[in-house]
């Protein structure tokens, strides 16, 4: 599931401001379920010693390399909102469980009106189950980074530029957020679609 840039603009009133600062800015900065909960490159373990004014740093957890990931007027207003509070262990933001979070997440895309049907299709074992779900049901502290890479390229950010922020390793592992990227693209050129009469 992947939340396109028309519904990051969307005000969500009646959820957790912690709930939605720390979602928002794994949408900004491209940090996956596994990051924000479980690994050194995570929100929910960001340290005020990872915040600078203009980025982040962080070390990954597989390759132990340090990523540096700039932030944009969106998640800087809102790490500065967290700056003044002071959090367990030196934290650099309020804690909120994986739960909570995607709790919050699918009564925010309810809210929001993500609500179109969505087929799901996995093995288990030799048989093939498929179930449709509406999106806002999809809806998962993992659309975080998705949602980042997808809204990237779709904005026109060089691929090259978005791996030095996520991480991925190389071009392969950007790939199946590229094909998501060109399927919305073939069918954006249907808007340019005119009838032709004789």
């Amino acid at each position: 599931m992947i939340i396109f840039w028309g519904f990051l603009k969307y005000l969500f009133p009646d959820v957790d401001e912690a709930q939605s600062s720390i979602y928002c800015l794994a949408i900004l900065i491209g940090i996956s379920d596994q990051q924000i909960q479980y690994t050194s490159y995570n929100i929910a373990k960001l340290k005020r010693t990872d915040i600078f004014p203009d980025h982040i740093f962080v070390v990954t957890q597989k390759t132990v390399d340090g990523i540096k990931i700039e932030l944009n007027n969106i998640s800087q207003a809102i790490l500065n909102k967290y700056k003044k509070m002071r959090f367990k262990n030196n934290l650099g933001l309020p804690v909120v469980s994986n739960q909570k979070m995607n709790k919050a997440l699918k009564e925010m895309g309810f809210n929001a009106g993500i609500k179109s049907p969505q087929r799901i299709v996995y093995f288990r074992q030799n048989e093939r189950i498929e179930e449709v779900h509406p999106n806002y049901a999809l809806l998962s502290c993992h659309c975080g980074r998705r949602t980042f890479v997808v809204n990237g390229l779709y904005l026109g950010i060089p691929p090259h530029v978005i791996r030095e922020w996520t991480g991925h390793y190389d071009y392969k592992s950007m790939k199946p957020y590229i094909k998501v990227v060109d399927k919305l693209k073939e069918k954006e050129m249907t808007k340019f679609n005119i009838s032709i009469s004789k």
